[in-house]
């Protein structure tokens, strides 16, 4: 039983995360063959759960083949991944390293039942077996999937500090409408200003710690993604001075970039994120 649960929550969970990056796809994003062939190891490691009781050794056979390749595309990721912590002062949760876990576990667990001389051969009822599948299918999302904490480990990411000013109030959104606004680091044109609304949460005890900052800027924190070239390619909000993520509705904090141009000025081109956040420099 214990093969059966390992086996299929890994392969789902492994599953799921991998799908998570390749859907990606349809806005633009190259697959990597070690993406494809991560993915049809997991669905080996899935598929070895069906057997897992009933040919045990045939099944850790199939367990092994599959988490090969699983093994080297967690491998390079984690890796990247703790490099970017260490140099680039990434953050990263626990949660995206749990499949990668489950894939080390499942390959030593498989290896002991592939070697093993004795294999038990009681079998659980058929109601248990079908609970067990369905409780394990059921949380295998909640270890592969996470919105807010994306699992790309290959992208260079790193936590920048954004000092930008602050604007309260507003005729349409209220007296809690807060604007947050900065310079473009990256943008050579002196009219470009980076900047985040918050007309959603309408919340006063956030609008009076803004205000409380006085004249001050807020020290407003971005996990910021850069692509092989050292631009910003995407970037998440951790903070706002105290006030963490996690406070804030899931459609506001994302910084944007613009600018104020007078009649008769040549126009203004922005690109979001890249001008609003410098060059990363691995140096």
């Amino acid at each position: 039983m214990t093969a059966l649960v390992l086996y299929l929550l890994t392969g789902c969970a492994a599953s799921i995360q991998i799908l998570s990056q390749i859907v990606w796809f349809v806005w633009g994003r190259r697959i990597s063959p070690l993406e494809v062939a991560a993915l049809v190891g997991a669905i080996l490691v899935t598929v070895a759960a069906c057997f897992a009781i009933s040919r045990p050794r045939r099944a850790s056979a199939l367990a092994l083949v599959g988490c090969l390749p699983l093994a080297l595309y967690y491998g390079i990721g984690v890796v990247t991944g703790l490099a970017n912590i260490l140099h680039l002062g990434s953050q990263y949760g626990f949660k995206p390293f749990v499949p990668p876990l489950l894939v080390l576990i499942t390959a030593v667990h498989a290896v002991r039942v592939f070697r093993s001389s004795s294999l038990a051969t009681a079998q659980p009822q058929r109601w248990i077996i079908a609970a067990v599948c369905l409780g394990t299918v059921a949380i295998s999302p909640l270890v592969g999937f996470s919105r807010t904490a994306p699992f790309n480990f290959s992208l260079p990411r790193r936590v920048v500090t954004v000092e930008m000013s602050w604007k309260r109030g507003d005729a349409h959104y209220g007296p809690n409408f807060i604007s947050l606004q900065s310079s473009c680091p990256n943008s050579s044109d002196a009219r470009c200003f980076c900047g985040t609304d918050f007309k959603i949460m309408n919340s006063a005890a956030f609008a009076d710690y803004i205000q409380s900052s006085g004249a001050r800027p807020m020290a407003v924190r971005y996990e910021v993604f850069y692509d092989p070239n050292g631009e910003a390619i995407s970037a998440n909000l951790v903070s706002i001075g105290v006030w963490p993520r996690s406070k804030f509705h899931e459609n506001e904090g994302n910084i944007s970039s613009g600018g104020a141009i007078t009649p008769g000025e040549r126009g203004l081109t922005t690109h979001t994120p890249q001008d609003c956040f410098a060059r990363l420099s691995r140096h």
